[in-house]
């Protein structure tokens, strides 16, 4: 049970960490002196759902995927808080640019598969 609590955390997390980007205007940032939710209980009914059906989805991948996903995760929470806020407005300003300069960034950063 204790795995699965942690897995649903990660996931609750990755939900969160996705909304809030997706739901902050463009060149905002997160206001002093707010957290982000930090659980189940702090979650609305659509971070929930969402959070629901991630950990759903998880469940469901081969288990060296769910281990590298474990381990990002573990790596994105052992950054300093000024380090994730530069990757969230990163990743916003991406989410901004037009579909074919997307793919163009996506297919310049694929790593090429392990042989």
């Amino acid at each position: 049970m204790r795995l699965r609590d942690g897995l649903m955390t990660i996931l609750v997390a990755c939900a969160i960490a996705g909304s809030t980007v997706a739901q902050q205007p463009q060149g905002t940032e997160h206001p002093k002196g707010t957290e982000h939710p930090k659980g189940w209980t702090d979650l609305g009914p659509r971070e929930r759902y969402r959070a629901l059906k991630n950990y759903h989805h998880h469940q469901q991948l081969p288990q060296e995927h769910r281990e590298t996903v474990e381990r990002n995760y573990e790596r994105w929470q052992a950054m300093p808080e000024h380090e994730r806020n530069r990757i969230r407005k990163n990743y916003e300003k991406f989410r901004q640019l037009p579909p074919a300069q997307r793919d163009r960034l996506r297919q310049q950063h694929q790593t090429p598969p392990a042989k």
